[in-house]
């Protein structure tokens, strides 16, 4: 349907219609946000490089593109499980 074919009241509806859409939206991406970042935030007290074996991060940095003696482990793993995160949600 054109913009022509559309009536105001019609026009108006859509839009507030858009409207909610777009800000149920934002608020879901808001919430999302911040349970990642809740998790990264809280990564420092679990161990994960010390319940898995260093060359599972290896061969996974390596298809990510991360260099884990350029960042150090600690900081490839987080670099890895954050890029995972968000590879997962597109």
């Amino acid at each position: 349907m054109e913009i022509n074919d559309l009536s105001r009241r019609r026009f108006f509806s859509e839009l507030v219609h858009k409207a909610v859409e777009f800000t149920l939206g934002l608020e879901k991406a808001k919430q999302e946000s911040e349970r990642i970042e809740d998790f990264l935030s809280s990564f420092d007290d679990y161990p994960i490089a010390g319940t898995y074996p260093r060359e599972l991060f290896e061969d996974e940095a390596k298809k990510l593109g991360i260099d884990m003696d350029a960042l150090g482990e600690k900081e490839a793993i987080k670099l890895i499980v954050q890029k995972k995160m968000f590879s997962n949600n597109e």
